[in-house]
């Protein structure tokens, strides 16, 4: 009961000293949260500036170029390394590939559209289709002939102002001017210079083969030549094609058409493979035949003339000159030669050569 008056003046101490939360006059809870607001805004308005201030200082990569244009105009252009530019609108800054790095691009223009193709597959008779559905994608060779050709280049930017001016363009422009420069090469050549359509020629054509290799660099030539002309004429592209890569075909018939050719060229030459090689056998057995005819021909003839010599022996001696010297030496010889003979007959009967009468001989049994 003693403690009770000691706590009341304490409390009323403490909740005298405890401050009052103060507000200034005519200011509300709206008005402080606008405050805020404000600030906030102020703040973000302040890091945004500060963005756009330093949007253009930038790091150019190391395969690329900065071309920078200030209110429209060609500013500078810079290498890989830090860019300082003013922000845009009053700078604009774009990055356009190094002169050494290569881009590609298929040219397109060179397919047979949807249409054609779906006809190809459904082995469509081409002179039943209209032109432009039969004739899509196919090039007229200088022989009449007809191929397809799909085609991929490399260029790279020589030109980096040029290039981002007309980047929208570039891809249009490369289809419509390497189309030109495929219908010019191919025209100026036969398929055969084009691609091995008719590979039995290939050993017996070396010039076919050479425009083949060449027909790369003049694709390359004839579109960096038209890129040169829009150049001169104030609307270059910037690129410079570096290679053409092609891969000539020829149409599903027509392909057809020469493989079927190409087997029977093959089975005619398989044909005549066998029929030399029977000629030979008969040509080489007749060579042996002959041979041996001769040989024994040979043989038969130094036998002949042996035994010719032989029984020519005792007359070739009377062509000497002794024994031409004495008259009486051939009588004398016959009569030695022809008393054997007599010797063996029983009878002997001797007519004179001048007698004209008859002679009758009778034989044993008369």
């Amino acid at each position: 009961m003693s403690r009770e008056p000691n706590l009341k003046p304490n409390l009323k101490l403490n909740l005298q000293s405890t401050p009052k939360p103060t507000r200034k006059p005519g200011v509300g809870p709206f008005a402080e949260a606008g405050v805020i607001i404000f600030y906030l805004l102020f703040a973000a308005t302040l890091i945004a500036a500060l963005g756009w201030l330093f949007s253009n200082i930038r790091f150019v990569p190391s395969q690329s170029r900065a071309v920078v244009m200030r209110l429209g105009a060609l500013d500078r252009v810079q290498g890989p390394g830090l860019l300082l530019a003013w922000p845009a609108p009053i700078d604009q800054v774009w990055l356009a590939p190094a002169a050494e790095q290569l881009q590609q691009q298929s040219i397109m223009s060179l397919q047979r559209i949807a249409a054609a193709q779906m006809a190809d597959r459904n082995n469509a008779v081409l002179g039943d289709l209209p032109d432009a559905l039969a004739g899509s994608g196919y090039l007229l060779t200088g022989d009449a002939s007809v191929v397809q050709l799909g085609a991929t280049l490399f260029y790279s930017v020589d030109d980096p102002y040029a290039y981002i001016v007309q980047r929208d363009h570039i891809a249009a422009a490369l289809e419509r001017i390497f189309s030109a420069a495929a219908v010019a090469a191919c025209a100026s050549r036969d398929l055969d210079a084009v691609l091995v359509a008719r590979p039995e020629l290939i050993t017996h054509d070396a010039s076919a083969a050479q425009q083949r290799e060449r027909l790369h660099g003049d694709l390359t030539a004839l579109v960096n030549r038209r890129l040169d002309e829009l150049t001169s004429q104030g609307v270059g592209l910037g690129i410079r094609v570096k290679r053409v890569d092609i891969t000539p075909s020829l149409p599903r018939a027509t392909a057809l058409a020469f493989a079927g050719v190409l087997m029977s060229t093959q089975g005619a030459a398989a044909e005549i493979a066998k029929a030399r090689t029977v000629s030979e056998n008969i040509r080489q057995s007749a060579g042996r035949d002959a041979q041996a005819l001769l040989q024994s021909a040979k043989s038969n003839a130094a036998e002949q003339v042996a035994a010719a010599r032989i029984e020519t022996a005792n007359i070739l001696p009377l062509r000497s000159a002794s024994a031409l010297a004495d008259p009486g030496l051939l009588e004398r010889d016959y009569r030695a030669a022809l008393q054997p003979l007599l010797s063996k007959a029983g009878s002997v009967v001797t007519v004179d050569a001048k007698d004209r009468s008859a002679l009758i001989l009778t034989g044993p049994g008369s």
